[in-house]
């Protein structure tokens, strides 16, 4: 039987016996006392909420996130009006799922093609401290692995296997760009910074199949993190000069552009703030077409309300050429 997944659950639509990852989970009540369980449910193809009204404790305390759930039920409109979905439970049970294939979303690119990309791209800087740094930080095997199949974030943006890999390879390809309208920009200092910009997040986010923050993630930040880390490493090379690690370490506390986004610094360098508009450029984009491919357009054409975009989302129609008429000829 062919398993029904998230992006193609439509309002109205029956849930028979499907298996979801339950991402997300809690106990709550009603306003008249009656207890319901909040839910996550995930697969590659997205995210979505559901509620089981009146739930059996029994079966609640049973259920264990990041594991699979058997869901029976149905996918209702939540709030009233908002074309947002949520599935109503009725009847739920724990599942093994032995194949995590249907259920994590993974890059749209290939993962070894993008290491190999990764790899050339850090061969390619010139500055010697710099192409050593990468070096040191990369040739931990570790560290690579993590690197390459860590998520970019929990929900918004290249949320998936390789998410971080992908969303790191499109912000150096951007600065690139950008690098070369302007060269007054110190390019390997940005290729660079581009590089490492977003390496807290891999201690920052739980292993899959449970996307979350870890400890690190919710008290320090990736982006604190991630500059601690390439501090870490500058101090483990002899010589690394003092300006171009300060430089450096700005575009990194600087690239999420202001306080109340994250960023300790706002960009006070022009290598900074290309940084900032590059990855913001890159996330933001990635997040519209994720939230468009996650669920089924009204049809009106519009998505449901995005919490990451704080609107519906309308990502176009394009209206099939019409036919050429056959020109009549005309007899002379």
């Amino acid at each position: 039987m062919t398993k029904l997944f998230i992006k193609d659950l439509e309002i109205g639509m029956n849930i028979a016996g499907e298996v979801f990852l339950l991402a997300e989970s809690s106990l709550d009540e009603t306003k008249t006392g009656s207890p319901y369980l909040k839910a996550t449910l995930a697969d590659r193809t997205g995210r979505i909420e559901a509620r089981y009204w009146d739930v059996p404790t029994a079966i609640a305390d049973q259920l264990v996130t990041g594991s699979g759930v058997w869901i029976h039920g149905g996918v209702e409109e939540y709030p009233r009006g908002s074309g947002q979905r949520q599935v109503r439970i009725e009847r739920l049970a724990p599942v093994e799922v032995l194949d995590l294939e249907d259920f994590l979303p993974t890059a749209k690119r290939d993962l070894a093609e993008m290491r190999r990309e990764l790899r050339q791209l850090c061969q390619d800087i010139e500055n010697p401290h710099l192409s050593r740094l990468l070096d040191h930080i990369f040739s931990d095997q570790g560290f690579d692995a993590t690197f390459s199949k860590a998520p970019a974030a929990k929900m918004y943006h290249h949320a998936c296997v390789g998410g971080l890999l992908e969303h790191t390879l499109a912000v150096v390809r951007l600065c690139s760009f950008v690098a070369g309208e302007h060269p007054e920009i110190d390019r390997d200092l940005l290729l660079t910074a581009a590089i490492l910009h977003d390496v807290g997040k891999t201690v920052s986010y739980t292993a899959w199949p449970r996307l979350d923050f870890t400890n690190e993630g919710r008290l320090i930040d990736h982006v604190v993190e991630g500059a601690l880390m390439v501090q870490s490493a500058i101090d483990g090379l002899e010589g690394f000069p003092r300006e171009l690690r300060n430089r450096l370490l700005h575009a990194i506390l600087a690239h999420h552009g202001a306080l109340e986004r994250g960023s300790p610094v706002v960009p006070k360098t022009l290598e900074a703030l290309a940084l900032h508009h590059a990855d913001w450029l890159d996330g933001d984009t990635r997040g519209f077409l994720d939230a468009v491919e996650s669920e089924p357009l009204s049809e009106s054409g519009w998505t449901g309300y995005t919490k990451m975009f704080g609107t519906q989302l309308y990502p176009g129609s394009v209206e099939p050429p019409e036919a050429d008429e056959e020109e009549e000829e005309i007899p002379f």
